[in-house]
């Protein structure tokens, strides 16, 4: 019963650990760098340090579909 204690705890220590190192800091990149490109496709609004954002510094490209015909 000792062992299957132990080996629990040190499961539940495992998972927490992997999301403390690993999923968590991933997360919070991928959110901030989310938010990094939203703020780089919307010029003009104020950007983090308060000055204006341009789209020279950052162009982005639309394509659209083309519809295809066919005969």
């Amino acid at each position: 019963m000792e062992k299957l204690k132990f080996v629990t705890v040190l499961g539940a220590g495992l998972l927490c650990g992997t999301a403390l190192a690993i999923i968590i800091p991933e997360g919070i990149e991928l959110l901030l760098s989310d938010l990094m490109a939203g703020a780089s496709q919307n010029p003009g609004h104020p950007t983090s340090d308060g000055q204006q954002s341009s789209s020279s510094q950052h162009p982005v490209s639309v394509t659209q579909p083309v519809a295809s015909t066919s005969t």
